[in-house]
């Protein structure tokens, strides 16, 4: 799953996966190990999906290990998004970034 991933991250592609019982449907930005909790966490901008906490798109920070079902969008390109780093200070390490 983590190559998968870091494939459709470097191509720009939009992915869906299962997160805690509901769809999410984001555009994958930076995959890495988060500095506060050791986990591997991906970061996304949420296109689509159901959230309990909030229904806008904005970003997301993803626990890897709580992903299931991941799929690549075919046609679904990402866009440019303000506030995206490429040296995301939350992680120790980047597995892969745009």
């Amino acid at each position: 799953m983590i190559a998968l991933v870091s494939k459709a991250i470097k191509e720009q592609k939009v992915i869906s996966f299962m997160y805690e019982g509901t769809r999410r449907i984001v555009e994958p930005f930076t995959l890495g190990t988060l500095q506060s909790s050791n986990n591997l966490s991906l970061s996304a901008w949420k296109v689509g999906g159901y959230s309990q906490s909030r229904s806008s798109s904005d970003w997301r920070l993803y626990t890897f290990s709580k992903m299931s079902q991941i799929k690549v969008e075919s046609d679904a390109l990402i866009e440019s998004r303000a506030g995206y780093r490429a040296d995301d200070s939350r992680m120790s390490y980047i597995w892969s970034t745009r």
